[in-house]
């Protein structure tokens, strides 16, 4: 016996993305950012000459970015960032077990 959906049950069933180049380019965009921002931290932000809200909005703008990168990660590693290119979960897996076998 077949069991029929009705149409909310059809549009609520996940189909993958056509084309992962969305993920791909938000992924890209934030792991950018993030170094952008990084190298604006630690190279040219001297702390005797710049104006306390450089130092405060860089802060924040940095652990946003970063909350993003650690999501942006974790989703890749399941595949969800790209579902035909498994190289971004490669990546980081192969990132996070180097760190893990430095650490120790």
């Amino acid at each position: 016996m077949e069991s029929k959906l009705s149409t909310l049950d059809k549009q609520l069933q996940y189909t993958p993305p056509k084309n992962d180049l969305k993920g791909v380019i938000i992924a890209c965009g934030i792991f950018i950012l993030f170094i952008l921002f990084w190298y604006h931290a630690l190279f040219q932000i001297d702390l005797t000459k710049t104006y306390w809200f450089d130092i405060i909005g860089t802060f924040f703008i940095l652990e946003f970015l970063y909350t993003g990168l650690f999501i942006t990660c974790h989703d890749a590693i399941h595949g969800a960032v790209s579902n035909r290119v498994s190289s971004f979960g490669k990546i980081t897996i192969s990132h996070s077990t180097v760190y893990e076998k430095t650490k120790n």
